[in-house]
């Protein structure tokens, strides 16, 4: 695997660096009694790479609410330092690195956060709905469902927004949703999701992730999951490093 701008030696050194950001924030988790999961690209290199996939640039975890309300409490080192001005992000400040074309414009490597919280039943025909919509980028272009599935998108979002607060508000919490306004229409089944298990593999640690990995990812990326991308879609994103 090549990454533009760096050269092999540089990529190893970037992986090796947020794969141990990752075990450090692993070991501030468990010394705090703070439950979380590997999620997105990061669950799916545990699964598929036993570790990171080879062109990924970020690590994204995923907790409960209840749990990051745990982790706003924890005295951080002075190089930790979380942001919530878009996606949480646990900032990294030993480690550095830009983007084209923004090569002078360095920023701290960091962990995404997504909070997750239980909601009702109702949750999983929106999942459905979501999932029907954007599966139009499989269709080529120009295909007249793919043009009608861009059309409708919009238009379906009070839909959405009305699937979505009557799922909040039933008592049968059976579905785990993201709190994100940019995922929160994607909900996994309950009893495949919790309780956490520290069964993944993932560069040489044992790592937690939902108890059926497998539904998750299915969900979050289709039946396909175990399929690599093919290269012409692998993007790697950092340009340049500093540390």
């Amino acid at each position: 695997m090549t990454a533009p701008g760096l050269t092999d030696d540089e990529l190893k050194r970037y992986h090796a660096a947020i794969v141990r950001q990752l075990f450090d924030f692993d070991d501030l988790c468990r010394a705090n009694g703070i439950e979380y999961m590997l999620s997105f690209g990061t669950l799916l290199g545990a699964v598929r790479h036993k570790g990171l996939i080879p062109w990924d640039d970020d690590v994204d975890v995923m907790m409960m609410e209840e749990e990051f309300e745990k982790l706003l409490k924890v005295e951080l080192p002075d190089f930790l330092e979380i942001d919530r001005t878009r996606i949480t992000k646990l900032n990294d400040k030993r480690f550095r690195y830009a983007r084209a074309p923004r090569l002078d414009d360095w920023k701290p490597v960091f962990i995404d956060i997504f909070v997750m919280k239980e909601t009702g039943s109702m949750a999983e025909p929106l999942t459905r709905l979501l999932q029907w919509v954007n599966d139009r980028h499989k269709l080529p272009k120009g295909h007249p469902m793919r043009i009608f599935k861009s059309l409708v998108k919009y238009p379906l979002k009070p839909v959405r927004n009305l699937l979505r607060g009557w799922a909040d508000r039933q008592e049968d919490k059976t579905r785990i949703r993201y709190t994100h306004h940019l995922y929160q229409d994607i909900s996994f089944p309950k009893e495949k999701f919790l309780p956490v298990r520290r069964e993944l593999d993932f560069c040489g640690r044992k790592m937690p992730g939902p108890c059926v990995p497998e539904s998750y990812l299915r969900i979050q990326y289709g039946p396909d999951f175990m399929t690599p991308l093919p290269p012409a879609k692998r993007r790697f994103r950092v340009h340049r490093i500093d540390f």
